[in-house]
């Protein structure tokens, strides 16, 4: 009979430390995979509601101006050479577009400013078939309002009814569109609406036939792994789609 003197061994205790470091190892890059993946998922949860609510605002903007000027006030037998010597029910009926800020409309021998890059007004109708507004054109206006000392702004909306003899920047009825605005009214450069007219300068609003729409909007949360907000940024060109005056 031949009798096995190998006798079976249990690890050393090197081989039991080596193992433990890989285990550790493949554990602690797992788990570094997993809390990535979390801080990624809750950027991106923050991330693109905010991305979708200023493209949803940007279009709405952009909807706004191509609705401005209709119905021209010359669609009108009644309206004299200036607009504005209308009678006061029939100029609440016909739009004249895009209207200078603040308190300034432009008049066909007139020269006015444009509108600035953070305030724009319009006379928009919106819609011709509906019983409430085909016979009301209104005041839509878009207002960056940003306190003093604070890094960002809110964009405001405001629709009333054209009213004759009414001023549409102090009665305006201002609601938040867009929050988190870092477009700074401080510098000219950063403007969130951008004019390019015909023929070549803006001289008054009947010049513009474009405007772009720039916002630049932060994310309501720092990003958990870089500590920074992140920003998103939307642009829109529209093509101004009646001639107004």
């Amino acid at each position: 009979m031949r009798i096995n003197k190998n006798k079976s061994r249990g690890a050393s205790l090197i081989e039991l430390l080596v193992s433990m470091a890989i285990l550790g190892t493949i554990m602690t890059t797992m788990f570094q995979l997993l809390r990535d993946s979390q801080y990624r998922v809750t950027a991106e949860q923050d991330f693109t509601p905010v991305f979708q609510e200023v493209r949803n605002s940007v279009d709405l903007i952009i909807r706004d101006i191509h609705r401005a000027g209709y119905p021209s006030p010359f669609t009108y037998a009644a309206t004299p050479d200036d607009p504005l010597l209308a009678p006061a029910p029939l100029q609440n009926m016909f739009s004249v577009g895009l209207v200078g800020l603040p308190t300034q409309t432009c008049l066909p021998t007139v020269t006015c400013a444009v509108p600035n890059g953070f305030d724009l007004l319009l006379e928009v109708n919106p819609d011709t078939n509906s019983v409430v507004f085909k016979d009301q054109v209104q005041w839509v206006e878009y207002r960056l309002v940003r306190p003093a000392g604070s890094q960002t702004g809110t964009l405001m909306r405001s629709m009333i009814p054209k009213a004759s003899g009414t001023d549409p920047y102090s009665t305006a009825k201002l609601t938040p569109v867009i929050e988190n605005v870092l477009n700074d009214p401080a510098n000219p450069a950063d403007a969130i609406f951008t004019y390019s007219c015909a023929p070549a300068a803006c001289t008054k609003t009947g010049d513009i036939n474009q405007v772009l729409v720039n916002v630049r909007v932060r994310s309501y949360h720092r990003d958990m792994q870089t500590n920074q907000y992140r920003v998103v940024t939307v642009a829109g060109l529209a093509q101004k789609m009646n001639p107004g005056y």
